[in-house]
């Protein structure tokens, strides 16, 4: 079975222009299901000493277990945006939780890490969240980039632990 949520990120930054997606896909024999409850926007970067970051709260169904396990990869082949030849580093994070509770587990690259909350009841969540991604540019990145249009697919893969 495999299961895939496509959601655009159309922030602009002050010097760098992001648009970012995000592909989730599902495999295994278990139902399993994510699905964002919004696009994630980076916000609005404008020089100052800060990272920017945007997260999206996620619904995270498993119908076997409330163990699943989560792996990250984008289309360049490491966590980067890019625009022509330039690039901008980013980072990813999980935590299987939604809202303020809980702590982010950073997912390096194609890396598996395993979460624990999965609803086993309600494919929807019941109309609530579970789960939350997010991405982060440094401003150390943001500070060193070129000015211009960034963009890139993120793809996480959810898989029964």
């Amino acid at each position: 079975m495999s299961y895939r949520y496509v959601a655009r990120i159309y922030r602009y930054l002050a010097i760098l222009g992001v648009v970012f997606g995000v592909s989730i896909q599902v495999a295994s024999a278990a139902a399993l299901r994510i699905s964002l409850a919004q696009d994630i926007g980076l916000g609005t970067w404008n020089g100052s000493a800060a990272d920017i970051s945007g997260t999206s709260d996620a619904c995270i169904y498993h119908d076997a277990s409330t163990n699943y396990a989560v792996k990250a990869t984008m289309s360049a082949g490491s966590y980067v945006i890019n625009s022509g030849g330039n690039t901008v580093a980013v980072e990813v994070s999980f935590k299987g939780s939604s809202g303020g509770g809980g702590s982010y587990t950073s997912l390096p690259y194609n890396t598996t890490r395993s979460f624990s909350g999965a609803d086993q009841s309600s494919i929807s969540c019941s109309g609530g969240f579970n789960a939350n991604v997010k991405v982060n540019v440094t401003e150390a990145a943001l500070g060193a980039a070129a000015p211009g249009s960034y963009s890139g697919t993120l793809t996480l893969t959810l898989t029964a632990s």
